[in-house]
């Protein structure tokens, strides 16, 4: 597996543009958040009801089983092991994204349909990004940069305080 710096050099060739990363810098961490919400809500849709007032140790077996959760899960282990100060900040993250799905679920709203509106109006918004670039995402050439985006937005605000990776 490539390191942490050769995927974010890599990145950062099709986001050069300045306008380009201020729209990532916005739209990659909502993109993240509601990817996330998409799965949530599709569980919801799909196994939801079977799992309602069920628990797991005392926890709504939804809160833990949910696709948003296990998507959470599997992220963290692939920033595990790239990196481990990605893995523990990326945590804190990832766990600000599950409490942003969790306050939309609790309040009643629908998981899927919010994150499906807010999901495209990021994806437009990094689409033009990429126009105005002139370059394609990387992640039409390897899908793994779906995962990079997140840490190498992270890179640019730690860079800011002397704590970036690249």
């Amino acid at each position: 597996m490539r390191t942490l710096e050769e995927f974010l050099n890599e990145y950062a060739k099709t986001h050069m543009n300045p306008v380009n990363s201020a729209i990532h810098m916005i739209c990659v961490p909502i993109i993240v958040v509601f990817t996330l919400g998409l799965v949530w809500g599709a569980t919801d849709l799909i196994y939801g009801g079977y799992l309602a007032g069920k628990t797991i140790a005392g926890i709504d077996a939804f809160l833990l089983l949910n696709g948003g959760t296990l998507g959470v899960i599997f992220m963290l282990q692939f920033y595990a092991r790239l990196n481990m100060k990605l893995f523990v900040i990326m945590i804190g993250f990832l766990a600000f994204s599950w409490w942003v799905l969790y306050s939309i679920h609790t309040a009643g709203y629908n998981v899927l349909l919010v994150s499906a509106v807010i999901w495209v109006a990021a994806w437009i918004g990094q689409f033009i990004g990429h126009h105005i670039e002139g370059a394609k995402p990387s992640f039409t050439d390897d899908l793994v940069f779906l995962l990079i985006g997140p840490a190498f937005v992270l890179n640019k605000v730690l860079r800011k305080t002397g704590g970036a990776w690249v």
